[in-house]
Order: C-alpha cells, then sequence, then structure tokens
C-alpha cells in the first residue's frame, strides 16, 4: 500500500512540472521565442562563414606557398666549381664564403680542379668542407677533372677516399 501512494505522489509530481513548463511557454510571446531561435541561428552562421573565410586564405596560403616553392626550385640549378692557379691560406676566407652562397642556389656540385696548380693543407681542407656541406643539403657532388696537385695534397692528407677523388 505505501508503494502505491509513493507512485501515485511521484506522478503527481511529474504532471505539476509538466504542466508548469506548459504554463510557462504559455506566457513568453511567440514572436520572442522565434528571435530566439533566430538568434541562435544567426551566432551558428557567423562562424560557420568565419571557417569559411578562414578555408579560403588557408588555401590561397598554400597555393602561394608552392607557388613560392617551385620558384625556388627554378632558382636551384648545378654549379661548377671552377679552380684554377693556386689555392691556399689566403684565398681560402673569400672562396669559403663565396662557395657557400652559391650552394644555396645549387641543386647540384659539379668540381673542376683540373687547373689548379698548387694546393696547401688550407685549400685542400676547404675543398672537402664545402664537399661535405654539399652532401649535408643532399645536393650530388661530382668531379669533372682533379689536378695533380689537389690528388697528391688529399693523398697526404688522408682525404682523397672522403673527397671521391
Amino acid at each position: 500500500m505505501k508503494k502505491k501512494v509513493i507512485k501515485k505522489s511521484a506522478a503527481k509530481d511529474v504532471e505539476k512540472d509538466s504542466q508548469a513548463l506548459v504554463d510557462k511557454k504559455k506566457n513568453v510571446p511567440e514572436a520572442e521565442t522565434q528571435a530566439d531561435v533566430s538568434d541562435v541561428a544567426t551566432s551558428i552562421a557567423a562562424p560557420a562563414s568565419e571557417v569559411k573565410k578562414a578555408a579560403k586564405a588557408s588555401e590561397k596560403s598554400e597555393i602561394e606557398a608552392q607557388d613560392i616553392q617551385h620558384e625556388e626550385e627554378k632558382k636551384r640549378e648545378p654549379k661548377v666549381l671552377l679552380l684554377e692557379g693556386d689555392l691556399g691560406i689566403a684565398q681560402v676566407e673569400t672562396l669559403h664564403k663565396t662557395w657557400l652562397a652559391m650552394l644555396e642556389s645549387a641543386s647540384e656540385i659539379k668540381m673542376d680542379a683540373g687547373g689548379l696548380n698548387q694546393v696547401d693543407t688550407a685549400g685542400t681542407q676547404l675543398i672537402y668542407a664545402v664537399i661535405q656541406d654539399a652532401k649535408n643539403r643532399k645536393l650530388d657532388v661530382s668531379w669533372k677533372s682533379a689536378s695533380q696537385a689537389l690528388r697528391k695534397s688529399s693523398e697526404q692528407l688522408g682525404l682523397s677516399d672522403l673527397m671521391v677523388l
């Protein structure tokens, strides 16, 4: 008997709560409810348009980045590193800066040292350093020619195998 009374009481509470919600809705003008729905729709639409703008901007940026990359690739071309005359410590600093700048725009390096008459330890080390830097940049390095002076200097320093002469 006690269970039936509790069930009836709970059912009455639910019925009262439902009726209160219905009464509350009746007291709100329909225009106000529609305005609220319209405001919600506008607040949802605004971010959607912002998302579309952001997507378009992102797509445009991606296309521009691809264009820049393509232009950079066109600028990169095979470079010939021509070594003639004497290569000693006096020329190393200037040549090092020049050669490093050249690596920035190279797609590959071809070494031409056939005209090199004399080369000292600093000069041989510079050539080796440039070759290693090119390889670290994933550039192909090949030799067109190497003078006897360079071969002798690189052998004395133990670099001829590393320089792939």
